[in-house]
């Protein structure tokens, strides 16, 4: 975390708020909550696809070899 600055801790954040709605939604049987959430989730992994896809074309420009895959998935 603290490595990781202002990002690691806003990603904190959101993945806490993940876990809260995700526990409400258990408790209240609501799928509507586990929904927003999987959207959300959707859109950050679309984001950090993004980030990969950008990284990726910057080191091909740079003639840097791959650094490899990461994953979001637990």
């Amino acid at each position: 975390m603290e490595d990781g600055g202002e990002i690691s801790q806003n990603l904190f954040n959101l993945y806490m708020y993940f876990k809260r709605q995700l526990l409400e939604a258990n408790i209240k049987k609501d799928p509507e909550i586990v929904k927003h959430v999987l959207k959300l989730l959707k859109e950050l992994r679309d984001a950090w696809d993004q980030i990969s896809a950008t990284e990726t074309r910057s080191d091909k420009k740079m003639n840097i070899g791959s650094k490899g895959n990461f994953s979001i998935e637990g």
